[in-house]
């Protein structure tokens, strides 16, 4: 996921399947949340996350990850790795 500079909260939805075992979301974790993420509370193979993301929170990084629980035995943690771009025009050029 690509995530531009801003002075406030980007929104984006994520999709999180599996091909064949329905599994539950447990938790959804990260710096760049600016709010906490409705945690579907049905079993299902595919689930729809809608997270709000701070580009100011990430300080000094260029990359942060967002940290995914589910209760699917074949993946318990997944991470969407967020790339977060420089200003331009600023001395981040």
């Amino acid at each position: 996921m690509i995530l531009r500079p801003s002075d406030g909260t980007e929104s984006r939805v994520i999709l999180v399947a599996s091909t064949e075992t329905p599994f539950k979301v447990a938790s959804v974790n990260g710096v760049l949340l600016a709010e906490a993420v409705a945690i579907p509370l049905n079993t299902a193979r595919v689930h729809r996350l809608n997270l709000i993301l701070d580009p100011r929170k990430s300080a000094d990084l260029s990359a942060s990850d967002i940290q995914i629980e589910t209760d699917h035995p074949d993946q318990r943690r997944l991470a969407i790795s967020v790339l977060l771009l420089p200003r331009l025009g600023g001395t981040d050029q």
